[in-house]
């Protein structure tokens, strides 16, 4: 006789939440958030403002203008989006990405600490016990920075273990460093484009910080953008993303390597109100039998470095 799974108690948690969000009303969780913002420190309150203000991803947070845009922008995607929140939630893998995802909206609505999430022992992105590799892995790198990225899978995995690494850059500065970072690794390719689902031409927007940098309609400088399905002909086994809000057009222009060579993927899921609920849905759409997992890299303020990670399993 099978047995019956024993259900977490942090369904029962996160049921309840969800059971709230449908039945109050927006008005409703926009006060609470407000409240909550502002039974928050003098510090933590102006941390979290100049935050946004740095970090524009989300919406406006103004306490002296009264400005809660945020509030209203996140209010929004609960109530508009509870069903996919739940579903995400219901397909998540271990217990500690039902955690994350239970404190991230506990996060969004009360100011609760995310502490009890934050990722103890691996490295951003590369989870050892799910993120395993083979000695001919082709990682692409999508929103490489200085290399970063690239230096920490060759330290987890070692240097046996790629056989190409593509990393992707959009700003002139970075890919100097970039480039100057990687010039002592073999096979690896720079690549001074944006990832997107159109080949064509976009313009940096600089957001204060260099590794917030990403693509908008103009501009000064010209960036070039890509389908990775075209421009990378081989077969690819690891796909990471980190392009401050261009995920879901970078996975589009994936589609065929995710449909037919089913990478792992290690997507940022952060960068707007929208993207945690909706980027594992899209790789769902392209290859149905991927197992998803989220972990969480950030601060314990507010979720940023929410990451999903995604491994096909053809009996999922």
């Amino acid at each position: 006789m099978p047995q019956k799974t024993i259900p977490y108690k942090i369904d029962q948690l996160f049921n309840g939440q969800i059971l709230l969000i449908e039945q109050l009303p927006a008005e409703s969780l926009i006060n609470t958030m407000i409240d909550s913002y502002k039974n928050l420190s003098l510090p933590n309150r102006q941390a979290l403002q100049d935050y946004f203000l740095k970090y524009p991803f989300w919406g406006r947070l103004d306490e002296a203008k009264k400005d809660y845009e945020l509030f209203f922008n996140r209010a929004d995607a609960l109530k508009n989006h509870y069903a996919d929140f739940l579903w995400f939630y219901e397909r998540l893998a271990d217990y500690r990405s039902k955690m994350i995802l239970y404190f991230f909206i506990l996060n969004w609505r009360y100011f609760t600490l995310l502490t009890p999430v934050i990722e103890p022992l691996y490295s951003h992105y590369f989870d050892l016990d799910i993120m395993k590799v083979s000695k001919d892995e082709v990682f692409v790198d999508l929103g490489a920075y200085r290399g970063d990225t690239a230096l920490s899978f060759i330290h987890n995995y070692g240097k046996g273990h790629y056989k190409k690494i593509y990393c992707y850059e959009i700003t002139p500065q970075t890919i100097t460093l970039l480039e100057e970072t990687l010039k002592g690794y073999e096979n690896i390719v720079v690549r001074p484009y944006g990832a997107s689902d159109v080949s064509g031409v976009f313009y940096l927007s600089e957001n204060g910080d260099i590794s917030a940098n990403t693509l908008s309609d103009s501009g000064a400088t010209a960036v070039k953008t890509v389908l990775i399905d075209e421009d990378i002909t081989e077969p690819v086994s690891f796909i990471k993303m980190d392009i401050e809000g261009f995920e879901q057009r970078a996975l589009a222009g994936c589609r065929r390597h995710i449909a037919e060579e089913k990478p792992k993927l290690a997507i940022s899921v952060y960068h707007n109100n929208e993207d945690i609920y909706k980027i594992a849905r899209i790789i769902d759409e392209i290859c149905p039998g991927y197992t998803f997992y989220l972990r969480y890299y950030g601060t314990n303020l507010s979720p940023n470095e929410v990451v999903l990670l995604a491994v096909y399993e053809a009996s999922s």
